[in-house]
């Protein structure tokens, strides 16, 4: 039974390729089609959520029924069986949200690329490969850097052109941190890595950790390597921002501590943890401090979602279980209240035509439900009690 967990990757990526024949049918059916895939995705991801939880035990799948190091395997554990619900559940709102919002076409090719953040995202957090984590990265970052162009603007351009280069330089490094553990270790199975890694010469193991923190640093928004973000935000389709900022940043973030983890026993996991707490800790400072001078709320929101994102990375740089375990939760918060947020944002831009602060003058009397939406995301990133950020 557990083999059917493999469709959380199967359904979305065979789904994106039978985009062209359901436009094909039918232009109108396009939207229905990726509200219902997503739908399905929800279902499959709850079951494993479900699966995992009441057993225990985490799934594991080999490709081909091969057996590491030979074949590559999907592990979902505790943490990947909640971030995968929370993936599909995120994208199943903002599926249907896309309904309504996105009126640029081409839509067939929207759908197809919403399907492939979704699966890359979810294979970033489920694979038990580090080689693989690096093929899913990419398939999430090249689906973003073409939603984030979509709209087909000026500004739209120069955002997917900042995330393309610095996406590309990220991911140049990451590669090279993954060819110095293979040439090492001669295994890219990310367990076998960890039961070997203290073989590893020290300098080489500085150095390939290093590469592939910097590398995943892109995607997980940390400084000095964020600078795409708060375009991008500003200038992706409305429901492809609130992915953004409620799973695809955090599939980067958990790759790189899963990744920083495996090397617990060693000399260097100090210096690489003491590295991510400095990086954390400015992230947080340069983000907060950005957040207070923005007058787009998409903008200020990208801001301060930043900071969050170094919160947490500060609280799993920590190295400590009450830090490691602070970190994930602060992870499914941000994911609720940054998607609220960012959807009920994308929302008022979609009725009243504009994200400037001005737009949102007198909202609690033109759309209050949309505008105690807001307050509510606000009071709990702020941490006042009886919010789940608090």
């Amino acid at each position: 039974m557990s083999q059917y967990a493999a469709l959380l990757i199967a359904l979305p990526l065979i789904s994106a390729f039978f985009v062209p024949v359901v436009k094909r049918l039918s232009r109108r059916a396009v939207m229905p089609f990726l509200v219902l895939i997503t739908a399905v995705q929800t279902g499959i991801a709850a079951w494993v959520f479900n699966e995992v939880y009441t057993t225990g035990k985490p799934i594991i799948i080999m490709a081909g029924g091969f057996r590491p190091p030979v074949g590559i395997n999907l592990y979902i554990g505790h943490f990947a069986a909640l971030f995968a619900l929370i993936i599909a559940l995120v994208s199943l709102f903002m599926a249907a949200f896309s309904a309504k919002a996105i009126t640029v076409e081409p839509k067939d090719k929207y759908a197809m690329l919403f399907l492939l953040l979704m699966l890359g995202a979810t294979g970033m957090i489920s694979t038990g490969d580090i080689f693989n984590l690096f093929v899913f990265m990419e398939i999430t970052a090249i689906s973003a850097y073409a939603l984030t162009a979509y709209n087909k603007t000026g500004e739209a351009s120069e955002a997917a052109m900042k995330y393309i280069i610095l996406g590309g330089i990220g991911s140049s490094f990451f590669l090279v941190g993954i060819a110095l553990i293979y040439g090492s270790l001669g295994t890219l199975n990310l367990a076998q890595i960890g039961l070997l890694a203290s073989r590893m010469n020290p300098a080489v193991l500085q150095a390939s950790l290093a590469m592939l923190v910097f590398g995943l640093a892109v995607e997980a928004e940390l400084f000095p390597l964020n600078a795409w973000a708060p375009d991008a935000y500003q200038a992706a389709p409305h429901p492809v921002t609130t992915m953004f900022s409620a799973f695809v940043v955090k599939a980067g973030l958990y790759a790189m501590i899963r990744i920083m983890y495996l090397f617990k026993d060693t000399p260097a996991f100090a210096g690489i943890l003491r590295l991510v707490l400095i990086l954390g800790t400015l992230t947080v400072v340069i983000g907060e401090l950005s957040a207070l001078r923005q007058t787009n709320v998409k903008r200020m929101f990208a801001y301060s979602s930043i900071a969050q994102v170094g919160f947490i990375a500060v609280g799993f740089a920590l190295g400590t279980q009450a830090g490691v375990n602070a970190a994930v939760f602060h992870m499914v918060n941000h994911a609720i209240v940054k998607a609220l947020m960012f959807l009920a944002a994308g929302y008022v831009a979609v009725e009243l035509g504009g994200v400037s602060l001005e737009d949102f003058r007198g909202l609690g009397r033109r759309m209050p439900l949309t505008a105690f939406s807001i307050t509510v995301g606000a009071i709990s990133v702020i941490g006042i009690p009886l919010f789940n950020v608090f």
